[in-house]
């Protein structure tokens, strides 16, 4: 049966289900990064990324599709509010998702800044044979 609200629920039970993968996504590649395994959080930045695509695609024919049609955007059915509720929580998911890969992020090249640091320090005072270019040497 095709009722008036059909393409509303198709298009916010696709939103939550694309929503839902992102969430997953975003905490397999949070685990992948804590335990150091670069494949895995590589694969899911890439899944991320086509996710993030298919959102945006969804959004715009969507949104073009509303604008065709002279609808309103006000939709009356409580199946419909339910699916918009869903989507606003699995929104607010990803985000808080997102804020935590964020900091994990950041941790991770903070990291990276200190060891940079300390090996270039380290190419400062040895020499490849692993004897000491300094001047504490001793002169001899």
């Amino acid at each position: 049966m095709n009722t008036p609200d059909q393409p509303a629920h198709e298009f916010l039970a696709g939103q939550l289900s694309l929503l839902d993968r992102m969430a997953h996504s975003l905490q397999c590649a949070q685990s992948a990064m804590l335990t150091g395994d670069l494949p895995a959080l590589q694969a899911h930045t890439t899944e991320q990324m086509e996710l993030c695509q298919t959102l945006k695609r969804e959004r715009v024919r969507a949104a073009s599709l509303s604008e065709s049609r002279g609808s309103t955007g006000v939709l009356h059915s409580s199946e419909i509010q339910t699916l918009e509720t869903q989507v606003r929580m699995m929104e607010d998911r990803v985000r808080q998702l997102n804020r935590v890969h964020a900091c994990l992020l950041a941790r991770a090249q903070k990291a990276l800044a200190i060891f940079r640091h300390i090996l270039a320090r380290e190419c400062l005072t040895y020499a490849l044979d692993g004897t000491s270019t300094g001047s504490r040497t001793g002169g001899e």
